[in-house]
């Protein structure tokens, strides 16, 4: 229960009377102006990192984490001469096997 009435009937009369819908938004946007505006001023003036860290997230477009694909693809030729430096030579294997 807020302002001594429910819910219910709050949002009954403010959808009868669109002045209390228009009041609260005005009322929203001066309590979202303010933080904000107090935000920066820590930000900014008190050298707060975590503000500044903070602001810039929320109104620049910082991010914690940036993800990079990276796709290597070797050509063909390169992978059969090194296939065929790591498989032995068969005079190689027998040679080992008689000795």
């Amino acid at each position: 229960m807020a302002l001594g009435v429910s819910g219910k009937t709050f949002l009954k009369k403010k959808r009868e009377n669109p002045a209390i819908d228009e009041a609260m938004m005005r009322g929203r946007g001066k309590g979202i102006a303010k933080v904000t505006n107090a935000l920066f001023v820590m930000a900014t003036e008190q050298s707060n990192v975590a503000a500044a860290i903070f602001w810039l997230k929320n109104m620049a477009g910082w991010k914690d984490k940036i993800d990079v694909e990276h796709e290597f693809v070797l050509p063909a030729p390169l992978i059969i001469e090194t296939i065929k430096n790591i498989t032995p030579k068969p005079d190689a294997i027998e040679m080992k096997a008689t000795k």
